[in-house]
């Protein structure tokens, strides 16, 4: 039987398993997406490059396989929690910087589209933290 510390300790790992089972999947579909549909997602982004989506796209997809790939292994889950909970911090502020700086002539649909994955990220980034936080 466990005891109440190790049974939430036991349940915060379960959940930060299915928060990086999760943000794979959600990365998976991303770089699918952009690997396959490039050419509409480019002109509804406002950008001019397909071929950088595409390449975006296959790196994420790369990233996604490595985050499943990682959650298979109980051993190395809070190191590997807390790398893509700092990447994914990473990425939502790299997103606040790209519409704040104006980088890239997005559309309105374009930063709208950057804004939300934001804070699907940022959400899966919470998570991941709390997560990490109630396993100590």
């Amino acid at each position: 039987m466990l005891t109440p510390s190790a049974a939430s300790q036991s349940s915060s790992r379960q959940l930060l398993c299915r928060a990086l089972q999760l943000d794979g999947l959600f990365c998976m579909a991303g770089g699918v997406g952009l690997l396959l549909a490039g050419n509409p997602i480019a002109r509804f982004l406002g950008v001019e490059s397909a071929g950088f989506l595409a390449i975006l796209g296959g790196v994420v997809m790369v990233y996604a396989l490595l985050l499943l790939g990682g959650t298979a292994r109980p051993s190395s889950i809070r190191a590997l929690g807390l790398t893509v909970a700092l990447l994914n911090a990473a990425w939502v502020i790299g997103s606040v910087a790209l519409l704040l700086g104006g980088w890239l002539p997005l559309t309105a649909g374009g930063r709208w589209a950057v804004a939300i994955t934001a804070a699907i990220v940022a959400t899966f980034a919470l998570v991941q933290f709390y997560a990490l936080r109630r396993a100590v």
